[in-house]
């Protein structure tokens, strides 16, 4: 149900901005999305929106459980 609240989250954020989203798909480390940006629009002030707005709702909301990552070599 995460990722949904996830998709619909990115949903807004890019037609907040005037873009339409035509399809979006998400996993537990990445994110798909295509996109019809208007032709005034940087690609990666877009990205840039989308990465730090999600990043605070997937930390304030902790919809992915943080993992420690372990060095098995030592």
């Amino acid at each position: 149900m995460a990722g949904d609240e996830l998709q619909k989250y990115i949903t807004g954020i890019v037609t907040t901005q005037k873009h339409k989203l035509i399809a979006i798909n998400n996993m537990s480390d990445r994110l798909h999305a295509l996109i019809g940006m208007r032709p005034d629009a940087t690609l990666s002030n877009l990205v840039g929106d989308i990465k730090t707005s999600s990043y605070k709702l997937i930390n304030g909301k902790r919809l992915e459980p943080r993992t420690k990552m372990v060095n098995k070599d030592g």
